[in-house]
């Protein structure tokens, strides 16, 4: 059965293929083998190119971008040198001279890298040339130094000195200037040679597109996706170096500031000031510096792979920072530092919490022997008083009188306790929210004619006479409570008065009611004006007066409840006058509290009745 007719006129059995396909069937997996190969082969040496030349980039940025640094300061140098120079010889201050020494050897160090960095004759050439210059420049400072020292006037000298030095300092920043165009150029010329690698691997990729257009495009997909993801990577370091809570910075390992992050400026007081000038150990309080350059050296050495210490900078509005610095070391391939990654964290606050927290345990210290002495007193005084009452009962000798007194003195010591035991609950209250009032209508000279009374057997063991000066001044206040305000600053009166008549005044001043309390004592330091009115604050040390340092805390907390104050005045000659202020009237507020309880406008305290 025929097939089909071609040229040869000859019929092909069913099911028999014929060479073509064959070699078809063969061919095509074998060139799609091949295009696969080829297009990953020719797709892996573009992005072998491109590499190379991302690291060729780096390393010349690298060594070009140091070479400009060491230009710029050597021309710092050169100009800081011809000032020294002219300075040394016409003042020869040694200060003045050994700075010279330095700048010299800071200009041979720059010399030296940049002689070793030359890479043609004609830039040795212009390194030799700055080299001789400086040399010249310095033989000049000589000169001019041994005819200052000959007696020529120093201002003949220096004008000499400019005039001779002038032209060299001219060829010294032409020479520096040529070389920062030279390194200019070389970084222009580097770029072309990596943009020409980079469009070479493009070509690379492109021709591989030409051969299988899938893969080109899937792996023109991918790398845009890995450029796009490297830019954007790049991006997050820098927009997290630059805008961390923390202080980052990269340091040179000669100690050069390289860059600084806004946050390690702020704790240095310097955000917008050149840095690059200044090393760590100048900024690092003078008594951190050794053991900062020591933990450095080691770092460098090796020895160490990182370290963390807390230390103080030195800001530049004068004070210092406490920070936490953490340091670690970035090498290159060979084991080469590279540069110091350095971060700072302020610890000032949490410096402050820990000197807070002992000052803390200090007072608590100290109030807890205070309040055992304050307790232990009255107890054995009870505990003698009940003794001796008991003996006498016991003997059947109990005279009544004397029974009686040693009983009056054993109640004067428990109500001591329980004053001391109403003060410290008092604080605990006071520590829970605002002290809690029950306002009437009341008579400050009464208020301060019960606490008076009150305050008569205390000032009479103490042989003290208390003096009232009072007049009708009606209030609206809790009763209880200006009493027992009045009764703590009548307490501090006796103890502080050393002895003399305490005072008492009742008086009116405009809206407020006045309660005015004047020892004769040895008086208040007005640095511890404020202080005292503390919990736990006193004057003096309880060893001299007794006391929980309580008395004055709480006399204003109550007062600061009635919307008052107690504070401290001035009395005319010695001694202290504390004053305790209520208003007379209630506020919008306690009027609103009261409701119905609302005074009429005859009621209101302040008309005179």
């Amino acid at each position: 059965m025929r097939l089909g007719t071609g040229r040869t006129g000859r019929e092909r059995p069913r099911g028999a293929p014929g060479l073509a396909s064959r070699v078809r069937a063969s061919v095509w997996p074998a060139a799609l083998a091949v295009g696969v190969v080829s297009v990953l082969g020719v797709a892996a040496l573009g992005v072998r190119t491109q590499r190379m030349a991302s690291e060729a980039w780096d390393r010349l940025l690298d060594e070009n971008v140091a070479a400009l640094v060491d230009a710029e300061r050597l021309a710092t140098a050169s100009e800081l040198g011809l000032r020294l120079a002219r300075d040394a010889a016409t003042d020869g201050e040694p200060a003045t001279i050994r700075a010279l020494g330095r700048n010299q050897a800071e200009i041979a160090d720059l010399l030296g890298r940049a002689a070793a960095r030359a890479r043609s004759p004609e830039e040795r050439d212009r390194v030799a040339a700055l080299a001789e210059d400086h040399a010249l420049l310095w033989r000049l400072g000589e000169r001019a130094a041994a005819e200052r020292l000959g007696g020529q006037p120093a201002a003949l000298v220096a004008r000499r000195l400019q005039a001779s030095a002038g032209p060299v300092r001219r060829r010294i920043d032409e020479g520096v200037s040529a070389l920062v165009r030279a390194h200019e150029q070389d970084l222009a010329r580097a770029r072309q040679a990596v943009a020409a690698g980079e469009r070479r691997g493009l070509l690379a990729l492109a021709g591989a597109a030409a051969v299988a257009v899938a893969l080109a495009v899937l792996l023109g997909v991918w790398l845009r996706r890995s450029l796009g993801a490297l830019r954007r990577s790049e991006a997050r370091f820098r927009a997290t170096f630059e805008h961390a809570g923390v202080g980052m910075a990269h340091v040179s390992p000669d100690g050069h500031w390289l860059r600084l992050n806004r946050r390690y400026r702020e704790l240095l007081g310097c955000e917008r000031e050149d840095l690059r000038a200044a090393t760590v150990l100048d900024l690092t309080h003078p008594d951190d510096r050794a053991a900062e350059a020591q933990r450095s050296a080691r770092l460098l050495a090796g020895e160490i792979d990182g370290y963390a210490a807390e230390e103080r900078l030195l800001r530049r509005d004068g004070g210092t920072q406490w920070v936490n610095v953490t340091c670690a070391v970035v090498r290159d391939g060979a084991g080469r530092a590279r540069y110091l990654v350095r971060s700072a964290e302020d610890v000032s606050a949490r410096r402050r919490v820990e000197e807070e927290l002992r000052g803390a345990v200090r007072a608590r210290d100290e109030f807890l022997q205070v309040a055992s002495h304050e307790l232990r007193t009255p107890l054995a005084t009870l505990r003698l008083q009940v003794e001796s009452l008991r003996a006498a009962l016991a003997r059947g000798r109990a005279e009544p009188a004397r029974a009686v007194a040693r009983a009056d003195a054993a109640l004067r010591q428990t109500a001591r306790l329980d004053a001391l035991l109403d003060a410290l609950i008092e604080v605990s209250r006071s520590r829970r929210g605002a002290v809690a009032l029950q306002r009437e209508r009341l008579d400050l000279a009464e208020v301060a004619r019960r606490a008076l009374r009150r305050s008569l057997d205390p000032a009479s063991h103490h042989g003290i006479e208390l003096h009232l000066r009072s007049r009708s001044v009606p209030a609206w206040a809790d009763r209880a409570r200006l009493e027992q305000a009045l009764g703590h600053l009548l307490s501090n009166a006796l103890r502080h008065g050393a002895g003399r008549p305490v005072e008492i005044r009742v008086e009116a001043e405009g809206a407020l009611g006045r309660i005015v309390v004047v020892d004769h004592g040895a008086g208040v330091d007005p640095a511890d004006a404020e202080r005292i009115f503390g919990r736990f604050e006193r004057a003096t040390s309880w060893r001299h007066h007794g006391g929980l340092g309580l008395g004055l805390f709480l006399a204003r907390r109550i007062a600061e409840a009635h919307g008052g104050t107690v504070r401290l005045e001035r009395a005319d000659g010695d001694g202290t006058a504390f004053v305790l202020e209520v208003p007379r009237e209630l506020s919008r507020e306690d009027l609103a509290d009261r409701g119905a309880g609302e005074p009429s406008g005859g009621d209101q305290p302040g008309q005179a009745h």
